[in-house]
């Protein structure tokens, strides 16, 4: 970026000035200040691994090799596993059914699904379907998806044929405005049968960060799991950082892990308090980066908003750059 927030600002201030309004001009004033602040606390919330990396590298110079081996903090705010395991069932339109055969093999077949209220997966069996005989004889299952960016989980239980309530008529609906279009075997059909997954037991892999251990995520904790409040944008605003924003992805990878040998980086998931990246280095080596935001944002503007002001500190860092604080305009009595 070749003009810093601050002189965009500082812009703005003097147009402002030449207006008469003392309004206009408190109002671009009050704006320019909240910047600032968010610039401050942006600076604040880094690790101080982090600070201390990116202030070697602007004022020595040191390479990659000589910043701390835990550069990259995986322990920064991020949703709990619980929560990630509910977004990605919101956001995954279908997955994997396993059922057990009648000699005691397991099948995985494909699967649409929507979530009830409790978020538990409601399945769609045909009639003439292997998996629908499989689970006639053994409702026992599991529901496998996994995502763009690698997580991925297993929601484990037993399916349960739904009722003839107001809310199951609710549920079917909503099934067939997801998946209506489907055509072929998938299609709709009069003698569908429609079930609930009662979940018992989850099986994560979170597929973020330096740890990628496999953990059990209790039914309990996933089925009161709110969803992230910028969960249905998170990949599109993935997909724009990776095909505009390629560049600041690289800078923020190296400026804020303190990495010098940086070719490459690539936006994986995004959510309201934070994003994540992989930055590949010179070897060929991956670096899982996690950058978190300076408040949490609450829709897919402030989550823009925020990602423009991580590239943009990057670049002011990059550069040691210091915003100077201009003087208010006086304006003159009349």
């Amino acid at each position: 970026m070749s003009t810093t927030l601050s002189s965009r600002f500082c812009i703005n201030y003097k147009r402002c000035s030449a207006n008469t309004s003392r309004g206009a001009t408190r109002v671009v004033a009050i704006a320019r200040s909240q910047a600032l602040r968010n610039r401050t606390q942006l600076r604040s919330i880094q690790p101080q691994h982090i600070r201390r990396a990116s202030a070697e590298r602007r004022n020595v110079g040191v390479s990659a090799s000589t910043a701390p081996e835990d550069t990259v903090d995986d322990e920064l705010a991020r949703p709990n596993s619980a929560q990630m395991v509910r977004n990605i069932m919101e956001i995954s339109p279908a997955g994997t059914l396993a059922t057990v055969t009648e000699d005691g093999w397991p099948l995985g077949t494909y699967m649409p699904f929507v979530l009830n209220s409790n978020a538990d997966p409601i399945l769609k069996l045909r009639s003439s379907a292997i998996h629908t005989k499989n689970l006639m004889a053994d409702p026992r299952c599991s529901l496998y998806v996994r995502t763009e960016f690698g997580a991925r989980a297993s929601l484990i239980g037993r399916v349960v044929t739904l009722d003839q309530s107001e809310e199951s008529a609710a549920l079917i609906a909503a099934f067939a405005e997801r998946h209506g279009q489907d055509y072929g075997i998938d299609a709709l059909a009069e003698d569908d049968t429609y079930c609930r997954l009662e979940v018992e037991s989850i099986f994560y892999v979170a597929g973020l960060g330096m740890e990628k251990v496999p953990e059990t995520v209790e039914a309990s904790a996933y089925s009161v799991a709110e969803v992230d409040a910028i969960c249905s944008v998170a990949q599109s605003l993935v997909h724009w950082m990776n095909a505009e924003r390629s560049d600041e992805l690289k800078r923020c990878a190296a400026v804020f892990a303190g990495l010098d040998d940086v070719v490459s980086a690539k936006l994986l998931w995004v959510d309201s308090v934070g994003c994540d990246m992989r930055a590949i280095l010179k070897s060929g080596a991956p670096r899982e980066v996690r950058l978190p935001f300076a408040r949490p944002v609450i829709d897919e503007r402030d989550a823009r908003s925020a990602l423009t002001m991580l590239g943009q500190l990057a670049w002011e860092l990059e550069r040691n750059y210091q915003p100077a604080t201009p003087e208010p305009v006086q304006q003159k009595e009349k």
